[in-house]
């Protein structure tokens, strides 16, 4: 399993990688458009945003674990008492 997912894992940072490099990020003022970062500096202009889905993930995860244990002991308990 730990290797399938380094592999997709290097995949999508191939693909990152590809992507990223033609990006750029502009921010348009009276007609013009202002280039605040291209390529991978990006990243450091989005960084909190990025923080905010890596949170995001970690918590789904931890409540998907809370609920499956929840689950898992009311089964049990339905079991003994049965």
């Amino acid at each position: 399993m730990c290797v399938i997912i380094l592999g997709l894992i290097l995949v999508l940072l191939y693909y990152s990688f590809a992507t990223m490099v033609v990006l750029k990020l502009a921010e348009s003022i009276e007609q013009q458009d202002v280039f605040i970062a291209q390529g991978w500096e990006i990243a450091l202009e989005i960084w909190p945003l990025l923080l905010l889905f890596f949170l995001l993930g970690i918590f789904f995860i931890l409540l998907f674990f809370r609920f499956r244990s929840m689950w898992h002991e009311r089964r049990r308990r339905k079991q003994e008492n049965s």
